[in-house]
């Protein structure tokens, strides 16, 4: 049970990722400055008060940042979902199945990005790659730090 659990929610973050690339980019744009909107809300003292323009000015300033931290967070998030489902599923070398997680991702980042460019006003960028693989890499190493932490609790508990 538990490995079908795991299974259908790495397949449904990865429809997630997907329908976000599916966007064309007005749409995205728009998800961004909502995000960036938010940010802005939360870390900039009077914010409300700013006029539109100024407003306006705060979040496109910060829109190239929120949307690079979206693509390391879906792939951070995709790494682990990655690793857990194959280690709940696969009983071999856990190494192996790390990086397998780990490189699945990032064929996800590659073919996800190549889907960009049949998306109106969307590119394929080579940059979004790393940064997806950056995050694949830092969700895999985190999960992995778990594991080891359990591990290690398990023994002193035994």
């Amino acid at each position: 049970m538990k490995k079908t659990i795991l299974l259908t929610i790495t397949i449904l973050w990865m429809i997630l990722i997907f329908v976000f690339s599916a966007q064309p980019a007005d749409e995205s744009t728009e998800l961004s400055n909502g995000a960036g909107a938010f940010v802005c809300r939360l870390f900039i003292p009077g914010f409300q008060d700013l006029s539109p323009w100024e407003q306006r000015q705060h979040i496109e300033g910060i829109d190239h940042t929120i949307r690079k931290i979206a693509h390391g967070t879906e792939y951070f998030v995709l790494g682990i979902l990655c690793a857990a489902t194959l280690l709940s599923w696969v009983k071999k070398s856990r190494k192996l199945l790390l990086c397998s997680g780990f490189l699945i991702a990032v064929l996800y980042s590659v073919t996800d990005e190549i889907h960009q460019i049949f998306v109106p006003g969307r590119a394929c960028m080579f940059t979004d790659i790393l940064i997806d693989s950056a995050g694949a890499l830092a969700g895999v190493l985190v999960f992995s730090l778990l594991l080891l932490i359990r591990r290690t609790k398990n023994r002193s508990v035994s």
